[in-house]
């Protein structure tokens, strides 16, 4: 197994509006073909995910971009290896820009785990496997394994704002920028501001 630990904007202004859309529509149709997710994803909106992307919130578009990319990345690992599973693990969110009324950053850690009786694959042809096939994915399964870590999604900034927790972030980090060779009373004392 391994891991991809990933993070991304998750906010409209940074968004390509065409991948949007495409991700979002691959996502919808996924939704259709399983009983019961699309109301379990509505659980976690402020709206529903047949609400026009620009008519969402900005909290709700963010949650449908973590879900969507979450089940992408599952998408392209079963197309591009048979017998491989992903799996999120952790969903972190936090605010990048000062001037976000929600989150707008989602850090991803997403397990891909290889079945051993899977059949090797060469996507570029070389080793001339051609008997070997892509499993079907069950999408059902995968959404609703992400619905269930995005229901648990930890908000860093919430987190973050008790005392002691800021206090301990910044000694840890300070130990890390004096490794880096950095001041490590500079840092603190810019942390701390």
């Amino acid at each position: 197994p391994w891991l991809i630990l990933l993070t991304s904007t998750i906010d409209r202004e940074s968004a390509d509006a065409d991948a949007v859309d495409a991700l979002v529509e691959g996502l919808r149709c996924a939704l259709d073909e399983c009983d019961g997710l699309d109301e379990e994803l509505d659980e976690l909106l402020e709206s529903s995910i047949d609400t026009p992307l620009e008519a969402m919130s900005d909290a709700d578009f963010g949650v449908v971009m973590t879900v969507g990319i979450c089940w992408w990345i599952s998408v392209l690992v079963a197309e591009t290896d048979p017998g491989a599973s992903a799996s999120m693990r952790a969903s972190l969110a936090y605010t990048n820009d000062p001037r976000s009324t929600t989150c707008d950053m989602v850090s991803l850690a997403v397990r891909v785990s290889q079945s051993a009786k899977a059949p090797f694959v060469d996507p570029v042809g070389l080793a001339m496997n051609e008997d070997a096939a892509v499993d079907d994915l069950d999408e059902c399964e995968v959404i609703a394994r992400i619905l269930s870590k995005q229901a648990v999604r930890t908000n860093v900034d919430e987190a973050a704002a008790e005392p002691h927790v800021q206090d301990d972030l910044i000694e840890e980090i300070s130990g890390l920028m004096e490794d880096a060779r950095y001041d490590r009373e500079l840092f603190i004392e810019w942390a701390s501001k």
